[in-house]
C-alpha cells in the first residue's frame, strides 16, 4: 500500500479517538497488512505533522475532525482527484475574468493550474494567495486579511464578507467539507462559510470543485445547495442517483 493511502487509513482510524495504546495500533495496521515498522515509521510522519503525539506505549489523537487537518496532509488526499477535477474547471474561466478562489487543497491545485489570464483573483488563503502570486497567468492577487489560522492557512475576519461590495466577481471557485444526496453542501467552519456565502451573493457564476470522496455524511455548516449553483465539477465515479437528480454536474 503506497504512503499516502497508508496515512489516510490511519487517520481515518485515529479520528474520534483522544488516545489509542501502540500495541492496539499496531494490531489494526497488521490486519491490513502493514508491518511494525512501516506503521512506526508513519506514525513519526503523522507526529512531525501535528496529527498524534507519541508517547512510551501509547498515541495521543490531535484532531477533533477533519477540519483540523494540515492543509499539507489535506493536499495528499485523493490527489490525483483533485488534479483531474482541477484540469477540468480550467475550461469554465474566461480571459480576464475577476474571480474569487475560497480556502482549500482543492482550490490551491486548481490555482497553480490556471492557463487564461485571470483579471483579479480574490482570495482569504495564504496558499492559494501564494499559488496564484506564483502562475504567471493571474495579473493581481487580492488577499482578504484577518485573524490568521495555522493549520489551514487561512485569514478570518467578522467584516471579511465586506470586501466582496468592492468587487463584482465573475466567478467563484469554492471546495467543501461534505456534500450529500440532497445536494447540500458543507463546511465545517463557520467564518469561511459565511465568506463564501456572501462571494456567492456577488458572483455571475459559481462552481463547486469536490472530488467524489466528498460524497459522504452532513457537516456542521450549510453553504449552499447544487441547485443553487452554476456548476459541481466532480470525478465520474461520483454517485448515479447524484447525475439523475441534478443537471449541473461536470464530471472528469
Amino acid at each position: 500500500m503506497h504512503k499516502i493511502k497508508r496515512k489516510e487509513l490511519f487517520v481515518n482510524e485515529l479520528k474520534g479517538k483522544k488516545f489509542v495504546t501502540t500495541k492496539e495500533f499496531i494490531k489494526f495496521a497488521l490486519t491490513r497488512n502493514i508491518n511494525e515498522a512501516t506503521t512506526r515509521r508513519d506514525l513519526k510522519e503523522l507526529e512531525i505533522e501535528g496529527i498524534v503525539t507519541l508517547s512510551f506505549g501509547g498515541i495521543t489523537v490531535n484532531l477533533i475532525d477533519e477540519t483540523e487537518l494540515s492543509v499539507d496532509y489535506k493536499m495528499e488526499i485523493n490527489y490525483a482527484k483533485k488534479v483531474s477535477i482541477s484540469k477540468l474547471t480550467n475550461s469554465l474561466l474566461n480571459n480576464l475574468d475577476v474571480i474569487f478562489c475560497a480556502a482549500g487543497s482543492t482550490m490551491e491545485i486548481f490555482v497553480k493550474l490556471i492557463n487564461k489570464k485571470i483579471r483579479t483573483l480574490v482570495t482569504n488563503s495564504l496558499a492559494v494567495f501564494e499559488a496564484a502570486r506564483n502562475n504567471s497567468h493571474v495579473i493581481d492577487v487580492v488577499l482578504i486579511g484577518g485573524l490568521f489560522r495555522e493549520k489551514s492557512k487561512v485569514f478570518f475576519s467578522r467584516t471579511a464578507a465586506d470586501h466582496f461590495q468592492e468587487f463584482k466577481l465573475d466567478k467563484v471557485f469554492f471546495s467543501c467539507l461534505y456534500f450529500d444526496e440532497n445536494g447540500d453542501i458543507y463546511d465545517d467552519f463557520a467564518p469561511e462559510v459565511d465568506l463564501i456565502v456572501s462571494a456567492l451573493a456577488n458572483a455571475k457564476n459559481s462552481i463547486l470543485l469536490a472530488d467524489s470522496a466528498k460524497f459522504k455524511s452532513v457537516g456542521l455548516n450549510k453553504i449552499t445547495n447544487l441547485s443553487e449553483i452554476t456548476h459541481i465539477v466532480t470525478n465520474n465515479d461520483i454517485d448515479k442517483n447524484l447525475l439523475l437528480k441534478f443537471n449541473n454536474i461536470l464530471t472528469d
